[in-house]
């Protein structure tokens, strides 16, 4: 995968392109290797753009950044204490707009594949495993973590070194609109939609309304474009006609005999799954790195990406999923040996679907064990918000969850609907929970903790692993 350094850095702008991207008088002979929006994760010779937001004025930290080592600064303020730095200073009528401009030169001047991931749950984790799944057959670039709105979208792009070969992109949205302007900055060759479920409803009139929000990634497709879809969701059918009426092939991946991409059987395993899947007809077997049907599914969607870029999908399930490792709080399996428990950190979010998947997952790949959970407020669902929390109570039964732990006041709707033999105890914030779990834990607990990001979850998960 091509990476950058302080030492060996491979050029992704210079002073023409520049010059040519911004159309605006750039300084003299600067050689810059990446694009940071951050000063404080600027490197020697990278160029620092100066954004603001409701707290915060970029062009404040030229200053730092010139003296990390910047090569130039996209600022869109006259500021006095940068007289001295005229020669690396590119002045513009508006630093995002610059960036989107860095963001499209960018896109033109590349020859790589170009994919675009989103869907309600699951994009991070299908980016990474498309990333690992391609690593071995060429020069990847990939956004980082989860940069995936108007400015992270823009800023992997702009960060996309010209030899890139495949390009993975992550598209997010809580609006309608938001996919439109951001697939027309990628511009994919080929787009995934993972699946459609009931998140950001506080949003939406509807989870119809979301899959047409969604749709929107098919908008910026090229040419021939080929547009990948679960054909197990139950609005497959919106996004299937939205890429049809564009002219772009479909290829589908499910469970369904419809499907072109098929999970035949999936086998969990504390570390992974074991899985068959039908591809267009020839049978494979490989072993995924990480549990979840849900993940299974997407495997597919990720080998159907690499059968449409034109490469070896046999490869990419048997040796490129091995180089797949669980992304920070997207399911990470720790055992605590001072405690012999193992934690299944979760907590970067949740919605109804991923918290059921997760439950599903807990008792497929630990049948024979005590389970826990610590469940933080799911957010965004609108005025149905605490109907969906209770709902988690099936789930739970089903699953066979010995004790349920309830963090925030949504979740303390699920709380009181429980058998009072599922009770754990229910806390306003995860600061409690967190000192109130380890009364409740016993040797070789298996113990989920879930939550939306705002939850701020992982606090549960840090006390478990320190005490």
């Amino acid at each position: 995968m091509i990476q950058n350094s302080d030492t060996h850095p491979l050029p992704i702008w210079d002073s023409n392109s520049l010059r040519e991207a911004l159309d605006a008088k750039t300084p003299d002979g600067i050689i810059s290797y990446g694009v940071s929006i951050d000063s404080r994760t600027v490197t020697k010779g990278s160029i620092f753009v100066a954004l603001k937001g409701e707290s915060y004025n970029g062009n404040s930290f030229a200053i730092d950044a010139i003296n990390k080592g910047a090569a130039a600064c996209i600022i869109d303020e006259e500021i006095e204490e940068l007289q001295d730095y005229s020669h690396k200073l590119i002045l513009v009528d508006d630093a995002a707009q610059a960036l989107e401009k860095l963001a499209h030169y960018s896109r033109a001047r590349t020859k790589a594949k170009i994919i675009g991931i989103t869907g309600s749950v699951g994009k991070t984790t299908t980016k990474e495993l498309l990333k690992a799944a391609l690593d071995l057959q060429g020069e990847v670039h990939a956004s980082i973590g989860n940069l995936n709105n108007h400015l992270g979208l823009p800023l992997s792009l702009a960060n996309m070194p010209i030899e890139t070969e495949y390009g993975i992109f992550e598209l997010g949205m809580n609006h309608a609109g938001e996919i439109l302007k951001l697939t027309n900055i990628a511009k994919p060759d080929v787009a995934i939609i993972t699946t459609i479920e009931a998140v950001h409803l506080e949003f939406f009139s509807s989870v119809s309304a979301i899959a047409e929000a969604k749709a929107e990634i098919f908008r910026g497709v090229g040419k021939e474009g080929i547009a990948i879809i679960n054909n197990d969701n139950p609005y497959h059918l919106i996004l299937e006609d939205s890429a049809k009426a564009l002219n772009l092939h479909v290829m589908k991946f499910g469970t369904t005999a419809e499907s072109d991409y098929i999970l035949e059987r999936y086998s969990p395993k504390n570390s992974g799954a074991e899985i068959i899947a039908d591809l267009r007809g020839k049978v494979i077997e490989y072993f995924l790195p990480i549990s979840g049907r849900h993940h299974a599914i997407n495997s597919l969607a990720v080998l159907a990406a690499v059968d449409a870029v034109g490469a070896d999908v046999e490869f990419a399930a048997r040796k490129g999923f091995s180089n797949f490792a669980a992304q920070k709080r997207r399911g990470q399996i720790t055992h605590i040996s001072s405690l012999d428990i193992t934690v299944v950190d979760d907590c970067y979010n949740a919605s109804p679907a991923s918290v059921t998947s997760a439950l599903d997952n807990l008792s497929a790949s630990w049948p024979e064990s005590r389970l826990l959970v610590v469940l933080g407020d799911m957010k965004e669902l609108g005025v149905l918000a605490e109907q969906f929390h209770v709902n988690l109570k099936e789930s739970i039964i089903r699953n066979k969850i010995s004790k349920v732990f309830c963090v925030g006041e949504l979740m303390e709707k699920l709380f009181t609907v429980l058998s009072p033999i599922n009770q754990g105890c229910s806390t306003h914030n995860s600061e409690i929970m967190a000192k109130e779990i380890l009364n409740h834990i016993k040797p070789k607990d298996v113990i989920l903790v879930k939550g939306s990001r705002s939850m701020q979850m992982e606090k549960v998960v840090d006390a478990l692993i320190t005490a």
